[in-house]
């Protein structure tokens, strides 16, 4: 069975620029094989770090905008909406060992047909003891029953818009440095390879 960088040989002939190329793909980024190879063709355009960053910024100014009764007022807001997240994690997590422990039920009830098995009834426990060391195991949400002051709120979101600007900043230059690092290496890859006929 030919993979997607066998299948022209494959399906007949194919000239080894070609290959090599298509070959090369999974190297640089997540393209599709025969996708035409250029220093161009292989940036990552994604967006996700620079928006963030954005987006990042934009809670810092609003943060150190807010008043005290505008910070105390969304703290408010913000605790309430922990809560009501916490009670629905906590009632789909009652439901979700409910589910598990009928299956562990069904699990030790069922009959292997050999001994040969029985591996699959441990592996059946063992996935559904995972599950249940898990459902509902953490709590979500507020982790108090009082929402943080104005200030405390205030600062929160300014230590979390700082960890975030610094973490985007550095992986948008990580991103940049690996455009121009790919970017390079197909332009030293493609003069090494000959023309095709």
């Amino acid at each position: 069975m030919p993979s997607s960088y066998t299948a022209e040989i494959y399906d007949g002939e194919q000239e080894f620029r070609d290959f090599a190329l298509g070959c090369s793909t999974s190297m640089i980024y997540d393209r599709s094989v025969g996708t035409p190879m250029t220093p161009e063709s292989v940036v990552d355009t994604g967006t996700y770090h620079s928006d963030a960053l954005l987006a990042a910024n934009r809670s810092w100014d609003q943060a150190l905008a807010m008043s005290d009764k505008e910070a105390t007022a969304a703290a408010i807001v913000e605790h309430e909406k922990e809560v009501a997240a916490r009670e629905s994690y906590h009632a789909d997590s009652i439901e979700l060992r409910g589910r598990v422990a009928r299956m562990m039920g069904e699990v030790a009830a069922w009959e292997a047909p050999s001994e040969g098995h029985e591996w699959l009834r441990e592996l059946m426990r063992q996935q559904l003891d995972q599950e249940l060391k898990y459902a509902g195991g953490s709590r979500y949400g507020a982790d108090t029953d009082e929402p943080l002051t104005g200030e405390q709120y205030r600062e929160q979101m300014i230590d979390s818009a700082r960890d975030d600007i610094s973490y985007h900043t550095d992986e948008q230059l990580k991103q940049t440095l690996r455009n121009l690092d790919r970017a390079q290496w197909v332009r030293e890859l493609l003069p090494s390879l000959p023309e095709a006929s």
